[in-house]
């Protein structure tokens, strides 16, 4: 079996639909997504509702997710769990975030997934606070085909696509490569 592991909802198809397609892994959500309400009460959409988004999006590849319902609001107080959770799997490859300091819990999902699964993990990039889209040393180029189908895949996620904190990821998403990196976090010069 192979994990894709996705910090929030999103995530998985954002930095991860070209080897969501070419891999077939379970996809394992990590964290509920609370932490976009608690910041702005008036968003008009719940953790449940960007959950139906990701089971939506993960359908039109018939893969099952697996949500862990960690929130995010307290995720560092949740590592024990999270982990206990995580190494219940038993996986032969594993895909998780790359640590490149964009997100705290895409870190620390990277270097859990590293301390539990060392080497059968295998990083995909996301973005840092400097550069807004992913980047590593292996791109994943796709076909015409997977580049219309994860568009089809981001048209998933309503409650998302518009918010501007994040309507640039998605943007970036539909134009370009997608890269992973066999190495938890790249160089300062990468």
């Amino acid at each position: 079996m192979k994990l894709f592991i996705s910090s929030h909802c999103d995530d998985e198809t954002l930095f991860g639909a070209y080897t969501l397609m070419r891999e077939r892994p379970k996809v394992i959500v990590a964290t509920d997504g609370y932490t976009q309400q608690k910041k702005n009460p008036s968003l008009n959409f719940t953790f449940i509702d960007r959950r139906m988004e990701t089971m939506k999006a993960m359908s039109m590849l018939g893969l099952e997710v697996d949500f862990m319902e960690i929130s995010d609001v307290d995720f560092r107080d949740s590592l024990e769990i999270f982990e206990e959770i995580l190494g219940s799997y038993k996986p032969a490859k594993v895909y998780a975030p790359m640590v490149e300091g964009g997100n705290e819990t895409h870190d620390i999902v990277g270097l859990t997934a590293n301390r539990i699964f060392g080497r059968l993990v295998e990083y995909y990039s996301t973005y840092t606070k400097d550069r807004p889209y992913p980047q590593a040393d292996i791109e994943i180029r796709p076909t015409d085909d997977e580049r219309q189908l994860k568009k089809r895949m981001l048209n998933c996620y309503d409650t998302q696509k518009n918010l501007p904190s994040v309507k640039l990821y998605f943007e970036y998403a539909k134009r370009k490569s997608e890269y992973r990196s066999l190495l938890c976090s790249l160089p300062a010069s990468a």
